[in-house]
């Protein structure tokens, strides 16, 4: 597991060295798949090459640029950017990092919060009062199990709100999103024609058909449809998407 950033953990006025690791794991990982060259099967990488055609530095010219010779710019609208040197960028990496407790709340407060990334949240440090403030801090959160330490975080660039709690008697930073924070549907379905006897039929199908005990393996298709593949080196025959019915009468449920 490969930590996002080593940052500080802001308490008041005390600061805990921390590491910042996702919870998650990403899901081009588990796949596998990479880009590779239809002669040599080699990998297919990034080139860092200038788009312009016109350009002293475009593939056919120069070939692909040094990435320590790279700068990055800000698009402020489609005809206007802001360039950056490697140094500004330095120092924005410097500063964008950190995780500032803001309050104590009861957990029935953010009922109504959508929980979003999350992340493991581990000591950074050799010196044993960092590591036992460390360890204080997580067995208090443990302790006080009807209250969430809300907290203000930036990471990679984005400023969020989140929650601090704990896992498995490890710091556990929850990101969160209110009501506030979320894209609205514009334009909702039309239930006008469903009837309080089919939403009848519809809660009747739950409880027959849908067990009450969650089942015990899930596999995603596409990861058992690759691994099939790579036991028996088949080719993929094209999609196995359940047929629908596409006349528009009888009942669904």
């Amino acid at each position: 597991m490969r930590a996002i950033c080593s940052t500080f953990l802001e308490i008041g006025e005390k600061n805990i060295p921390i590491k910042v690791y996702s919870r998650v794991k990403s899901s081009s990982k588990t796949t596998g798949l990479s880009l590779a060259c239809p002669e040599c099967e080699g990998n297919i990488n990034k080139v860092n090459v200038c788009k312009n055609a016109n350009c002293s530095h475009s593939m056919d010219k120069v070939g692909e640029l040094p990435l320590t010779e790279l700068n990055r710019k800000y698009q402020v609208s489609k005809t206007e950017h802001v360039l950056f040197s490697k140094e500004q960028i330095e120092t924005l990496k410097d500063a964008e990092n950190l995780i500032e407790v803001s309050c104590r709340v009861g957990k029935s407060e953010l009922d109504n919060a959508v929980r979003q990334d999350s992340y493991w949240i581990l000591p950074d440090t050799k010196l044993e009062k960092y590591k036992i403030a460390y360890g204080q801090f997580t067995k208090a959160l443990e302790e006080l199990d009807d209250q969430l330490i809300m907290c203000n975080f930036a990471l990679r660039g984005k400023q969020k709100q989140g929650v601090l709690t704990t896992v498995d008697g490890v710091m556990v930073l929850q990101g969160i999103a209110y009501d506030s924070d979320l894209n609205s549907v514009e334009e909702k379905p039309d239930f006008s024609k469903v009837s309080e006897e089919k939403i009848t039929k519809a809660k009747e199908f739950i409880e027959k058909e849908i067990s009450t005990e969650p089942k015990t393996e899930f596999q995603n298709p596409y990861t058992a449809k690759l691994e099939q593949m790579l036991e028996g080196g088949e080719t993929s025959t094209g999609s196995e998407r359940k047929e629908l019915d596409d006349k528009d009468e009888g009942e669904f449920f």
